[in-house]
């Protein structure tokens, strides 16, 4: 494990070659170290979203006093559609983020679904620049919770969203500044919704964190993948983002935040494992203990 300690009082954990700054650390500046998350080729597609969006006037996420105790981060991993299901069993304070494809495939919500297995989303958060993030929008419910987006965000994306609509700005790289725009919080997100979402759930001030789905794995042995455990295979960009996700749960695990989580594939050393059956036990857990 590398973390340098810079001068412009930041910490960063080193997560193979990009360094992860420590997002829990009050008052220090918003500096990422990082020069390529964002290809140079992207630059125009990125400030041309952040400046559509800018124009919008959407509410930063800042703006309102979110708490929530009890969170959980699901995204559409291994064999999603028949393992989100459990989710319907969570306590109703457990508040659920959902990112990727999540939104698009879940099917606890509509009339299809018993009142008694429905569970919410509170919000949906969103990073993609790219015409392919119109694929997220839900596919059968129609269903929209509130959605919070970095100011990247694929424009047309968030105009044809049908909620309510915040935005995040992410810390500016040393390669990519974007348009000269003030916000009192910044977040983290290395181009990647579940490291927004983590970071966003630390601001609601969680105490208790869940990853569910957070993987992207398979069992083909699809060309140019990698082998990583049980079984299961990813490519070499996919083990990285794993890699950055676990990196920001270190700095969440040293501010004594339970963090546990349910996914195949590459293990995270930041967090517990919790079989399915048990995801419940581990939010009823932590509120006896706090009893």
């Amino acid at each position: 494990m590398i973390i340098k300690k810079h001068s412009n009082r930041n910490d960063y954990l080193l997560a193979n070659d990009t360094w992860v700054r420590d997002f829990t650390k009050e008052s220090v500046p918003f500096i990422d170290l990082n020069k390529n998350l964002i290809p140079s080729d992207d630059f125009q597609l990125v400030y041309k979203n952040e400046f559509k969006n800018n124009k919008e006037k959407y509410p930063n996420f800042d703006t309102e006093n979110f708490y929530y105790k009890n969170i959980l981060i699901v995204s559409d991993g291994f064999d999603f559609k028949n393992k989100h299901k459990v989710l319907s069993s969570l306590p109703s304070d457990v508040k659920v983020l959902a990112v990727n494809n999540a939104l698009k495939y879940w099917e606890l919500v509509g009339d299809n679904c018993p009142e008694e297995e429905k569970k919410a989303i509170l919000f949906y958060i969103v990073n993609n620049p790219y015409e392919e993030c119109n694929n997220f929008f839900p596919l059968k419910n129609r269903y929209w919770p509130r959605c919070i987006a970095s100011t990247r965000t694929n424009h047309s994306f968030l105009k044809n969203y049908k909620n309510n609509k915040y935005i995040y700005s992410p810390i500016n790289t040393s390669s990519y500044s974007g348009p000269n725009v003030s916000y009192n919080h910044k977040i983290d997100d290395y181009r990647n919704p579940i490291c927004a979402a983590i970071s966003i759930a630390y601001y609601f001030g969680v105490e208790n964190l869940f990853l569910f789905g957070c993987d992207n794995c398979f069992t083909e042995n699809r060309p140019y993948s990698e082998e990583t455990i049980n079984g299961f295979r990813s490519y070499p960009q996919q083990i990285k983002s794993y890699n950055l996700i676990d990196a920001n749960l270190y700095w969440m695990k040293n501010k004594k935040i339970n963090i546990g989580y349910h996914s195949s594939g590459i293990k995270f050393e930041n967090a517990s494992y919790i079989n399915l059956e048990d995801i419940n036990t581990f939010f009823k857990e932590r509120k006896d203990d706090i009893g």
